[in-house]
């Protein structure tokens, strides 16, 4: 890779330094792909209804076989069909879940929610202070919930930090439970002298 970029550079093609070339671009002109789209009424605001599909997609396929895509599939649905079942992708911007369901006062509404919810999580593990566990813990949540978020959307974010939270959960239940199964010391004394 390090020789096919020293190639590049060599004959002067840097063309893959564009702004335009890079991925976080590229999810977010997703929004304005989706506000064109409304404009030439290839699709309306979801009203609500979108956010409820994001999540049941929460469900496992093998418990609700026929869940709804998630909003990033139906994206590609709406505006580049057959796409998704070639295996594309392009991520779902971080204020499109908002604007798609409500419009601007979606975005203002999705955004209120994601920054609570992102605070309630910080202050659980804050308030009774963090040891090296829970940091740990943390820095794979706020990666997910802040800095993913710009490719998968405000609710859509939710399900991978879950996934990643549970390698913790089992560090944190694990020892609980052992020491819940363990029967305790039974203590003899020695009779005493008369």
């Amino acid at each position: 890779m390090a020789s096919i970029l020293a190639e590049s550079v060599a004959r002067g093609d840097t063309s893959f330094l564009k702004l335009g070339h890079t991925g976080e671009f590229l999810v977010g002109q997703n929004l304005m792909r989706l506000l064109i789209g409304m404009r030439d009424g290839e699709t309306t605001y979801t009203y609500g209804e979108s956010v409820i599909s994001e999540l049941l997609v929460f469900i496992p396929r093998a418990l609700y076989r026929d869940r709804p895509l998630p909003l990033s599939g139906r994206f590609l649905d709406v505006f580049y069909p057959g796409l998704r079942e070639a295996g594309a992708g392009y991520g779902s911007f971080y204020l499109t879940d908002g604007y798609w369901a409500f419009g601007l006062v979606g975005v203002l509404l999705f955004m209120i929610a994601h920054a609570c919810v992102v605070q309630w999580i910080y202050k659980a593990f804050t308030e009774n202070g963090m040891t090296d566990g829970t940091a740990l813990w943390w820095a794979y949540l706020i990666y997910v919930l802040v800095f993913l978020a710009v490719r998968m959307g405000t609710v859509g974010m939710f399900k991978p930090a879950l996934i990643n939270s549970l390698p913790f959960l089992l560090l944190y239940f694990i020892p609980t439970l052992r020491l819940a199964t363990r029967p305790s010391p039974v203590v003899q004394r020695a009779p005493s002298e008369a």
